[in-house]
């Protein structure tokens, strides 16, 4: 889990450098990237979470 953390870092740190216009593209690419490791199923998959937290619905009234 360390190294997937530690690539959340390097990925958000690159990320930041990335301030010129024909730099969009990359950008929002990355920002994927950086939301899928934030994500809470990607979280439970790496053992920090609760899997069926990720599959809870509370606004629908369903909780797995």
């Amino acid at each position: 889990m360390r190294e997937a953390h530690r690539a959340l870092e390097l990925l958000e740190d690159y990320h930041a450098k990335l301030t010129r216009p024909q730099d969009k593209q990359l950008r929002l690419a990355i920002e994927r990237v950086i939301r899928i490791f934030k994500s809470r199923l990607f979280q439970a998959l790496l053992g920090k979470s609760d899997i069926s937290s990720c599959f809870s619905f509370p606004a629908f009234g369903v909780m797995w």
